[in-house]
């Protein structure tokens, strides 16, 4: 079976596992968009229906299109690797070296063959991952110079680029970063409204801002706090609130105040408590090296 046929098929499976999982029915589903017949027809992969169609009839069944189109990359995996994000943040807090380099060979075999942009941004990314676990690993600079290059000619950001920048923040040298970081604040988005974005523009300062206070860029770091501050984080994103009180205390340490050193150890049993247990592990080394130092 061609790829486009696969795809069109998978498609339909999608629409067809949402709505019988919803219960409704083929009548329900098609509401005054199209017909019974037509519905059926695009679940078994016979034909499809137009885009405006494709949007109604998802909404009859009450799914949106960030979920759908989740769902289907899932029915998708074995094209798109970065799907196993997952499997690679799980290799990264657990320090599996190996599990990462898997990810790149893979990633620079599909971006040579498919000669495709996308593999090779989603290979410099496992490269970043790779050095963060591997401090002697140097990621080319070629394929540095291709990331940077291509989220400063970006006119809109998506969560793929937000995202991009989450993890590769490490990579950059303290006025690209802080370059890139403006790119991203100042660039229109498309779904500016959506919460997903929101949340990755946040998880991206607060990776943004731990980078900052690593290369002693003081003024930049405070900066970028005081922006997330004034964000106003509304309540349910505890995980971003607590980084976010994390990182602050871990700038005033760095700047003189010890006494931050006990609101990084409360952030860090916050998570305990939740038993988000690798946050709290990686919190507790840092502390715990930060208090050699100071000795």
């Amino acid at each position: 079976m061609k790829s486009g046929n696969v795809e069109k098929v998978l498609y339909g499976e999608a629409f067809k596992l949402f709505r019988t999982s919803k219960k409704f029915t083929l009548k329900e589903a098609a509401g005054n968009d199209t017909s019974s017949a037509n519905i059926s027809k695009f679940e078994n992969g016979i034909s499809s229906p137009s885009v405006e169609t494709f949007f109604n009839i998802i909404n009859n069944i009450n799914v949106s299109a960030f979920e759908f189109q989740n769902l289907y990359n899932q029915m998708l995996n074995s094209k798109d690797i970065m799907l196993y994000e997952s499997e690679l943040i799980a290799a990264y807090m657990s320090n599996d070296k190996d599990k990462v380099c898997q990810f790149i060979e893979k990633l620079k075999m599909l971006s040579l063959t498919f000669e495709s942009k996308k593999y090779k941004l989603d290979k410099v990314q496992a490269e970043a991952v790779l050095a963060k676990i591997d401090r002697e690993y140097k990621i080319p600079e070629e394929d540095i110079l291709f990331l940077k290059t291509y989220l400063l000619e970006l006119e809109d950001w998506g969560i793929y680029d937000i995202n991009a920048l989450t993890r590769s923040d490490h990579i950059f040298d303290p006025v690209t970063l802080s370059k890139l970081t403006q790119q991203m604040l100042k660039a229109n988005y498309f779904n500016k409204k959506l919460p997903e974005i929101r949340r990755a523009k946040i998880q991206a300062l607060l990776n943004i801002v731990n980078a900052f206070v690593r290369n002693k860029q003081w003024e930049l770091a405070e900066k970028y706090i005081s922006y997330l501050e004034n964000m106003n984080i509304e309540d349910y994103y505890t995980f971003e609130k607590n980084i976010l009180k994390y990182n602050k205390a871990n700038y005033r340490f760095h700047r003189g105040d010890d006494t931050a050193l006990v609101i990084m150890e409360k952030c860090r049993d916050v998570f305990e408590y939740c038993d988000c247990n690798s946050y709290a592990l990686l919190m507790s080394k840092e502390i715990k090296e930060l208090k050699r130092v100071r000795r």
